[in-house]
């Protein structure tokens, strides 16, 4: 406990219920503090450094850089996309209230969906609406469907080592602008852990969320059995 960094001093940029985002030094870099309970912030931070650090090793872009303290990440700072993405592998509740499907049910294909994200709404939008709004090139939609499919697939491997079944994961995405100011890359963005990846502990039943980060904590060996 004693390398968590204090932020007290620091100048706030943005900030929200899960992490504070602080200005640094250097052009282009923030530092996160993952905010909130002690114990869940830190596993938090250890499963999105550990998820992270795996994506990029697979060649995918991400804002994180490298961990500052056990709760603590430096990140590029990133336009971050107004869009939630979601993948799911299972039928959830909201998908069969709405179809003939049965609740937990498994998907023949990855559902990749796409949510305007505005003032904690969720709107479902459809790849026209992205397009005709000029919200999304064709090339940026394709880019970030194909790579949300190739996370989820590692995520799933991941979890799956643990006796760990991944039903959906939502992501974010930004634009991190290069020198010219015009062309940019798109990076992974946000954060990876039960907060944003629906799980179901495959030899375990009605946990609450927090019960969920705390075995995740063991299992992972982060928290002492």
């Amino acid at each position: 406990m004693n390398n968590i960094v204090n932020p007290s001093f620091r100048q706030i940029l943005f900030e929200n219920s899960e992490k504070i985002f602080y200005k640094t030094e250097k052009k282009g870099i923030l530092k996160v503090f993952y905010s909130g309970d002690p114990q869940i912030a830190i596993i938090r931070s250890k499963i999105s450094t550990l998820l992270f650090k795996m994506i990029s090793d697979c060649g995918i872009k991400t804002y994180y850089i490298n961990e500052m303290g056990v709760r603590e990440h430096e990140t590029y700072a990133l336009d971050v996309m107004p869009f939630v993405f979601s993948i799911s592998s299972f039928a959830n509740f909201d998908l069969a209230s709405k179809f003939p499907l049965k609740e937990g049910m498994k998907l023949k294909n990855y559902l990749f969906e796409v949510f305007l994200f505005l003032q904690k709404n969720k709107t479902l939008v459809t790849k026209e609406h992205l397009l005709s709004f000029d919200w999304l090139t064709s090339v940026d939609y394709e880019f970030v469907e194909y790579h949300s499919k190739r996370i989820m697939d590692l995520i799933t491997g991941f979890f799956k080592a643990l006796g760990v079944t991944v039903l959906s994961l939502d992501l974010q995405f930004g634009k991190r602008y290069k020198k010219n100011g015009t062309e940019f890359d798109i990076f992974l963005s946000d954060e990876l852990s039960p907060k944003n990846i629906k799980l179901h502990i495959d030899d375990m039943f009605d946990l609450s969320s927090k019960d969920v980060f705390l075995e995740l904590g063991k299992r992972l060996g982060i928290l002492q059995k």
